[in-house]
C-alpha cells in the first residue's frame, strides 16, 4: 500500500477516534471545559515521556534551533482555543449549532491553505468540499435552530472553526521539522494554558471522581487524543490540509452512529442521507486533491518514525 492510501487510512481513522468525544463528554458528569483540561493534562503527561524517548533517539529533531521550538506552542494554544471555545458554545447554542458551525474550518483551511501555502486542489474537491458540508448540514440540521437568543453562542461556534483552522495549518507546517511525538508533547503541555483558567471559571464540577470519571478521561485522553489527534498529525505530514479538514467531517457521522449504537438515539432518513452526503463529500474531494512532489518529499523526511 502506498505512503499517500496509508496516510488516507490513518487521517480517516483519527477522525473516527475523535468522532467518540461528543459521547465520552455527554457521560461526564465534568463541566465540558473541565472534561478538556483533565484530557489535555494526562495526554501530557503520557506524551511528554515518549517525546522525550523520540528526539534522543533522532539527532536532527534534537538539533532543532529554540526559536523553532517555541513555535510549537503556537497549534497548542489554537488548539485549547478551539476546546474551550467550542465547550462555551454549548453552553450558549445547541449542541448541532456549534458542531455544524465548527466545520466551517474546512473552507477556512482550503482558503488559507490555496492562498498562503501553495496548496492546489481541481474543480471536484471544491463540488466534495460543499457536499460534505451539506451533509454535515442535513445530518446535524435536525436539532439545528436559529435566534437571538443564542446568537453569542453561535458566535462562539464560528470562532472555533478559526481555532481548529489555526491548529491543523500550523501542525501541518510544523510537520515539515518535527515527529509526531514532540509536537504532540509540546502541543498539549501548551494548551493547558488556555484550557486551565476556562475549565476553573467555568461553573459545574471540575474535580474528577470515582472510577467512571476517570474512564471517560483516559478514553478522551488515549483514545481521542493520543490515538486520533496523533494518526491526524502523522498523516498531515503527507496530506494537504484542505483535505484533511473535509475529511473530519466524518466526526459528526461517527458521533452519530455511536449515539445510535450505545445511546440508542434513533437517526432519521434525513440523518442519514446527510452522513451519506458527507462520505461522498470526503471521497470527491480525495479524487480533487492534489499532493504537490515537494511535499511529499518533506513529508517523507518527517515522517521516518
Amino acid at each position: 500500500m502506498s505512503l499517500s492510501r496509508l496516510s488516507v487510512l490513518g487521517l480517516i481513522g483519527g477522525a473516527v477516534c475523535i468522532g467518540f468525544a461528543p459521547i465520552l463528554v455527554r457521560l461526564s458528569d465534568l463541566a465540558p471545559p473541565a472534561s478538556a483540561f483533565w484530557r489535555m493534562l494526562v495526554a501530557t503527561a503520557v506524551l511528554a515521556p515518549v517525546a522525550t524517548i523520540d528526539v534522543r533517539r533522532a539527532p536532527a529533531a534534537a538539533a532543532e534551533g529554540a526559536p523553532r521550538w517555541l513555535w510549537l506552542v503556537l497549534p497548542g494554544l489554537f488548539f485549547g482555543g478551539d476546546l474551550a471555545v467550542w465547550h462555551w458554545s454549548i453552553a450558549w447554542t445547541t449542541p448541532a449549532n456549534a458542531t455544524l458551525e465548527a466545520n466551517f474550518a474546512g473552507i477556512l483551511v482550503s482558503i488559507i491553505g490555496w492562498r498562503f501555502f501553495g496548496e492546489r486542489f481541481r474543480p471536484i474537491f471544491v463540488v466534495g468540499l460543499g457536499v460534505a458540508l451539506l451533509g454535515a448540514a442535513a445530518l446535524l440540521g435536525v436539532s439545528f435552530q436559529i435566534g437571538p437568543q443564542q446568537m453569542a453562542g453561535d458566535g462562539l461556534g464560528f470562532a472555533t472553526a478559526f481555532f481548529y483552522a489555526g491548529y491543523l495549518l500550523s501542525s501541518k507546517r510544523l510537520r515539515g521539522h518535527f515527529r509526531v511525538a514532540p509536537l504532540m508533547a509540546v502541543t498539549a503541555a501548551a494548551s493547558l494554558a488556555v484550557l486551565f483558567p476556562v475549565a476553573w471559571l467555568t461553573p459545574g464540577r471540575f474535580w474528577p471522581v470515582g472510577g467512571g470519571q476517570w474512564g471517560v478521561i483516559l478514553g478522551l485522553a488515549l483514545g481521542v487524543h493520543c490515538v486520533g489527534q496523533g494518526l491526524i498529525i502523522w498523516a498531515l505530514a503527507r496530506l494537504p490540509a484542505s483535505f484533511s479538514a473535509v475529511s473530519l467531517l466524518i466526526q459528526p457521522v461517527v458521533a452519530a452512529v455511536v449515539g445510535w449504537l450505545l445511546l440508542g438515539i434513533a437517526l432519521s432518513p434525513l440523518e442519514i442521507a446527510g452522513g451519506t452526503a458527507v462520505v461522498i463529500g470526503i471521497v470527491l474531494a480525495r479524487l480533487g486533491s492534489v499532493l504537490p512532489a515537494a511535499e511529499t518529499a518533506a513529508g517523507a523526511g518527517a515522517e521516518s518514525s
